[in-house]
């Protein structure tokens, strides 16, 4: 691939997207590629599923977003996203800006994470970036394995960014929440709300640390917090994460009763 001239990568686009087998891996970066190598697999690819779309669109922004909302068959949450995306507050527009103007050279790995790491960006926050692109590359392992680093990585990504629809749009990978959902998870300022979220993507208790973290750093103002966020995360399964997101679903408050905040105000009227 990195060998791959443009055109040669733009002519497999569009040639792929006429074909009803694609191969999901050889899919997933082209679909990487720049706006004007892999329009023709965003508009037509009839493999490309809702949660692809959102994957994409977490990871590549507004550029790939404006073509994928030209097709016809888009899903309504999806589209909603997209127009969200497009009427970012104005503090986002120098990267949105520069995602679209910059010239990527598919030979050049590092140029191809430009557009995701504009250098008006800190470098943590580039380099956070660079590694979920290397995630994508490795040899995928074990399904589980693979899809959790993939999870992670898209979810680390996303939290650093500080970008709100990239961060809705990490959560809703693979289908594992809902869009409305992943909206309000995403958007809340409550830590049990978060930790909840992340439980479905089954991440390891630090990783999610380290999301809500990065997301809600004012959460944590001791080490009885972590330790705290650490326990109830490992206390809530899966089904029972899948109930408290039900509930939280079908809810009118903003936020799910937390009992990290019940905890917290115990370990800190103690002190």
């Amino acid at each position: 691939m990195p060998r791959a001239s443009k055109a040669t990568l733009a002519y497999v686009c569009a040639m792929l997207s006429e074909c009803t087998a694609q191969p999901p891996r050889l899919l997933r970066l082209l679909c990487n590629q720049p706006i004007d190598v892999c329009a023709p697999l965003l508009l037509r690819s009839v493999a490309l599923s809702s949660m692809d779309f959102l994957t994409i669109i977490g990871r590549r922004g507004l550029g790939h977003a404006k073509v994928i909302a030209a097709r016809t068959d888009l899903d309504p949450q999806i589209r909603d996203l997209i127009a969200t995306l497009t009427a970012a507050p104005a503090v986002v527009q120098p990267a949105i800006a520069q995602a679209l103007s910059i010239e990527v050279e598919p030979a050049a790995p590092e140029k191809m994470q430009a557009p995701l790491a504009p250098a008006s960006l800190p470098g943590g926050k580039a380099e956070a970036v660079r590694e979920q692109l290397r995630s994508y590359m490795k040899p995928a392992g074990p399904d589980g394995i693979a899809q959790a680093r993939t999870d992670f990585a898209v979810l680390r990504a996303a939290a650093l960014s500080g970008i709100p629809s990239q961060i809705i749009a990490a959560f809703a990978a693979r289908g594992r929440i809902d869009l409305s959902t992943a909206r309000r998870v995403a958007t809340s300022r409550d830590p049990f709300t978060m930790l909840v979220g992340l439980r479905k993507h089954e991440l390891a208790v630090e990783q999610a640390f380290f999301i809500v973290a990065a997301i809600l750093p004012e959460a944590f103002n001791s080490t009885a917090d972590i330790r705290n966020f650490a326990s109830t995360y490992a206390a809530i399964g899966p089904e029972e994460a899948t109930a408290l997101l039900k509930a939280f679903a079908g809810s009118l408050r903003t936020t799910i009763p937390s009992p990290l905040d019940r905890d917290f105000a115990v370990e800190r009227s103690s002190v």
